[in-house]
């Protein structure tokens, strides 16, 4: 299938997961910035994913059409002839005669992970769209990272030349557009003190400014009370125990399975044939985990123990299961380790416990395959008939499953974590060459190094996203 690569606001960022994961699940490569944190790397980064592409997906909203990085990089896309597809996420109407002349001439079309029809429309327009698969001859010039014009204006402000009405008041203007993206949000609000601490500054623009830094004053403090009030200390033998709600427990539960599970399943070989190799391997979970181990989690209120079932990988290009597959069967038996270890370490994890389990046969292998890829449904009924099929008369709290995705040169890897407390499901894609991925190790094959690095690498971003 295609890659697809997102260009988003970070306003947007939920709504851009649940598209991306609803795109992971049709069978594409997404990829979209995580992490925004600005900078060169970052930035060239961008640029060679861009390159790399099939699809440029733009996020319409009023967040991105004011972004200075969203316009660079749909500029670049343009600029190499990439196929572009506008999204529409937001119920608010973005103002189509302000958008680019290249943009306003395509079919925009919206999108609402709860609604089938729209995951529908996604699907066909992806399905009908011809890919992006060759480069011009001559590449154009990659555009300049995003540094703000704000340096331009902070220059001036901080002169200690007079400026005229007119020039204050256009740096204000100026300064508070740039409040609507959030590379430069910060150094905006920098930026309206810095004008607003001028001698020569004009009461009328004074004002102005006094009345946005009042009101961002005001929704720091909302958010700090807010945070206040969720969080309890109690004292108790000099110690100060918080107390979180449900919820935010069970989630960071979850992060704990898919460390300990991911992390067994990829590290190096998918079962050991000596007690010496299942020593290095657990040294090697454990330094992963000594973070994790701090936090003393415990299962959610009211419950002494999470029970887990693994189910075989799936191929979304086949819409089958890989049971009693080759590759299956390796990626079952580095699993299995991997739980075996986690029930060690953490006895309250429990695989396959009696009364809780989802059996790995062809019938439960045939009915999350089958719901997992039926394009009449949207992605919370999919999640909502597994809970109900699968896991309450099972009791079962966690699945963990995946999708495997034979590329030709690489490997496309995409752990699933189903959540039945949090009707959720956590999943990331990683891309693994071919022949990094399986390793023949004394006559028996396992999965490479390398494979297992590029998942540890997966589970950090898996965790620092959620």
């Amino acid at each position: 299938m295609a890659k697809i690569f997102i260009s988003y606001s970070r306003n947007d960022k939920e709504k851009v997961n649940d598209l991306s994961e609803d795109l992971v699940l049709l069978g594409h490569t997404v990829w979209f910035d995580q992490h925004l944190e600005g900078g060169q790397t970052w930035w060239d980064e961008i640029i060679a994913q861009i390159l790399g592409t099939n699809y440029f997906v733009f996020i319409l909203s009023q967040y991105s059409i004011n972004s200075v990085a969203c316009k660079k990089e749909f500029q670049y896309a343009v600029d190499l002839n990439k196929t572009i597809i506008p999204i529409q996420i937001s119920g608010k109407n973005v103002p189509i005669n302000l958008l680019p002349q290249e943009l306003s001439t395509l079919q925009i079309v919206p999108y609402n992970s709860e609604n089938k029809n729209s995951i529908l429309r996604i699907a066909k327009i992806f399905f009908e769209t011809v890919p992006t698969t060759k480069l011009p001859d001559n590449l154009p010039k990659p555009p300049e990272i995003p540094i703000s014009y704000l340096g331009g204006i902070a220059t001036e402000i901080d002169s200690s030349e007079s400026l005229p009405f007119e020039k204050q008041s256009a740096f204000f203007i100026d300064i508070k557009k740039s409040l609507s993206d959030p590379l430069l949000e910060n150094d905006a609000f920098t930026l309206l003190s810095r004008l607003r601490s001028r001698r020569d500054i004009f009461a009328t623009i004074a004002d102005e400014i006094d009345t946005l830094l009042i009101s961002e004053k005001s929704k720091t403090e909302t958010i700090l009370d807010k945070t206040k009030k969720k969080t309890i200390t109690i004292n108790n033998n000099n110690y100060n125990v918080k107390k979180s709600t449900s919820i935010l427990l069970g989630s960071i539960f979850v992060f704990l399975v898919v460390l300990i599970l991911l992390t067994g399943m990829f590290k190096g070989s998918t079962y050991f044939s000596t007690k010496t190799k299942v020593s290095e391997r657990n040294i090697q979970v454990e330094e992963l985990l000594i973070p994790m181990l701090n936090q003393k989690l415990r299962p959610p209120s009211g419950q002494n123990n999470i029970y887990v079932s693994y189910l075989t990988f799936m191929d979304p290009t086949t819409g089958t299961s890989l049971l009693q597959t080759e590759v299956g069967s390796l990626l079952d038996n580095a699993i299995s380790d991997a739980l075996t270890f986690s029930n060690q370490t953490y006895n309250y994890i429990k695989h396959n416990e009696p009364g809780h389990i989802i059996k790995n046969t062809d019938n439960n292998m045939n009915t999350l395959v089958n719901i997992t890829f039926d394009p009449n449904l949207t992605k919370g009924e999919k999640i909502s008939k597994i809970i109900n099929i699968l896991m309450k008369p099972n009791n079962v709290d966690i699945i963990l499953t995946g999708q495997y995705i034979d590329k030709g040169n690489t490997i496309d890897v995409r752990p699933l974590v189903i959540v039945a407390s949090e009707q959720k499901v956590v999943t990331k894609v990683a891309q693994i060459k071919k022949d990094q991925f399986i390793c023949n190790d004394q006559y028996v094959k396992t999965l490479c190094q390398d494979a297992h690095e590029e998942i540890a690498k997966l589970v950090k971003e898996l965790l620092e996203a959620l």
